[in-house]
């Protein structure tokens, strides 16, 4: 299977040359994607790179001396009301929401009749197996994730921050100690571009966090776990940037989660070539905004 062979960028209007990086947020990320790291070069047709902090300075920037800009929202915050103003291959507000809140992940694999994809899950304590996970539903990546392994660890965690009156997700643990991370850019839930890495994680909390990222390796995602995560994304009609975390099991794959942006592990220098890639492919399957100022609706 060629992931990517069956779309072909949007060929309707000029691209614009100007990128605007909107909401980066953390500095790693800045770096990473400042003009000056290295990473917008070798990337055809862009030739201006600016950051766009707050909705106020997009305004301002998105049309700044009556220049066209594809907008590249980044984080939690600015994709979740990102308007479609500005060329863009961003994911719709509803796929967005579903992949950044847990609970509604889980609820939607299992009501789109993938649960076989997903660790069991329970809401209440008293469902509990041990061991389990703990799960923020409104947390990136290993933040908020913990594992216990009995009644009275899973008491005490609860009790305690960042778990403490907050609702929570409980999972089956899926044993082993190699995590694995997919990052993918979607057009309409068809994979564009991908590459995979394997991380091997701290046994004593058998959750991945960023400390093991620079062990990553690289490795072949096979068909068959594409395949999977193609079906999640076609449910989803995902377009933009997605990073799956998952372990193998069987010839397939088990999903944790999905993060609707580009995987923070993307933003380490080593992995530079890869970030650009995937900038690549944003870039030349942008497509046109859905409605410009001026226009009539």
């Amino acid at each position: 299977m060629q992931y990517g062979a069956d779309h072909q960028p949007d060929q309707r209007a000029a691209r614009p040359r100007r990128i605007i990086l909107y909401g980066a947020g953390s500095a790693r990320w800045r770096e990473a994607l400042n003009p000056a790291s290295g990473v917008w070069d070798g990337v055809p047709g862009v030739s201006e790179v600016v950051f766009a902090e707050r909705f106020s300075d997009l305004l301002r920037q998105g049309w700044g001396e009556g220049r066209r800009s594809i907008v590249l929202p980044l984080r939690r915050r600015a994709l979740q009301r990102f308007p479609r103003l500005w060329w863009n291959l961003a994911p719709s507000r509803f796929a967005h929401d579903t992949c950044a809140d847990k609970l509604r992940f889980d609820r939607f694999i299992r009501s789109a009749g993938m649960a076989n994809m997903v660790p069991a899950s329970w809401r209440l304590v008293a469902e509990c197996r041990f061991p389990c996970v703990i799960k923020r539903f409104d947390k990136d990546g290993s933040f908020g994730v913990r594992v216990v392994g009995s009644m009275d660890e899973l008491a005490a965690t609860l009790a305690a921050k960042p778990f403490r009156r907050r609702p929570v997700l409980f999972q089956d643990l899926v044993e082993g100690l190699i995590d694995h991370a997919t990052h993918c850019v979607a057009v309409d839930g068809r994979i564009v571009w991908q590459t995979s890495y394997a991380y091997d994680i701290d046994p004593t909390t058998r959750v991945q966090t960023t400390a093991d990222h620079a062990g990553r390796r690289r490795i072949v995602a096979s068909a068959t776990v594409l395949a999977q995560f193609e079906r999640v994304l076609t449910a989803l009609r995902y377009s933009g940037p997605v990073s799956f975390d998952w372990r193998p099991r069987g010839e397939g794959a088990v999903l944790f989660e999905i993060n609707p942006r580009f995987g923070g592990s993307l933003m380490l220098d080593i992995n530079r070539d890869d970030l650009r890639a995937g900038l690549t492919a944003v870039v030349q399957h942008a497509r046109p905004p859905e409605w410009v100022p001026g226009s009539r609706g």
